[in-house]
């Protein structure tokens, strides 16, 4: 009977501890714009991860533009400003910069499905 009871105490331990571990925090993945380049060019993040782009350039701008109209745009940044985004769902995500695509300023955020 002790022998039950140590072994049922302990998978209770377990399961409580499995339930009282806290969701791991959401991290904050920057990238840069300048010269005509993301960098890093590709990032992989979790769900409820954010991206932050930052105009790194002196002078010009720079504009997020996701290929998916559905995940958003950034708007005109100027040098020194950012934009935002967090992910909330799995995929892989390309954008460009709209005034630089052409001259191949691209970049994909690549969203994994959270673990369970």
């Amino acid at each position: 009977m002790k022998r039950l009871l140590g072994r049922v105490t302990g998978g209770l331990c377990a399961v409580s501890a499995l339930l009282g571990a806290p969701a791991a925090a959401a991290e904050t993945v920057k990238v840069g714009m300048k010269n005509g380049v993301f960098t890093p060019a590709a990032v992989t993040i979790h769900v409820g991860d954010r991206v932050v782009w930052i105009n790194d350039d002196e002078e010009g701008r720079h504009r997020v533009d996701f290929d998916d109209p559905s995940v958003g745009a950034s708007g005109d940044l100027k040098s020194g400003k950012e934009y935002a985004f967090v992910f909330s769902k799995a995929g892989e995500f390309t954008y460009n910069c709209r005034y630089h695509k052409d001259y191949g300023m691209r970049g994909k955020v690549v969203v994994a499905s959270p673990t369970k």
